[in-house]
């Protein structure tokens, strides 16, 4: 006989759920871990007793950011800017480089975090940078 007691039931077969467990809990009301006696308890009923987040317009909260799917048109629609080549804005190919995107060194991300390194630690390498920009 089979370790374990014979067996009922046959290959393939569905089977209910367990009815001697009791249930799962929910998933979206998790709690953390290490946290003094008692705190896990209290912080389950809070989210108990949120409402559930709705999705809906972009504004409106549980909803992602950003415009909403399908509102750009058309993936296959014809270009809105025939005489532009896909390169404008480049520093590669034809068209104007990014110096038509408007962008100074001010918004420059290397730039601005060289300039937050050297308000935080003014050593003259980090100056040297900045000037030659």
């Amino acid at each position: 006989m089979p370790r374990g007691g014979r067996r009922q039931g046959k290959p393939g077969q569905a089977y209910p759920n367990r009815s001697d467990l009791p249930a799962a809990p929910d998933p979206g009301a998790g709690t953390f871990k290490g946290q003094p006696y008692g705190a896990a308890q209290a912080q389950a009923q809070v989210q108990g007793s949120a409402p559930p987040p709705t999705g809906g317009d972009a504004g409106q909260a549980g909803s992602p950011p950003g415009p909403a799917p399908g509102s750009f048109g058309a993936f296959n629609r014809p270009t809105e800017r025939p005489n532009e080549p896909i390169t404008h804005g480049l520093d590669v190919g034809p068209g104007g480089g990014s110096e038509v995107l408007g962008l100074t060194a001010k918004s420059d991300p290397v730039a601005l975090q060289l300039r937050a390194l050297y308000q935080k630690f003014p050593i003259p390498e980090i100056a040297e940078l900045l000037s030659e920009d």
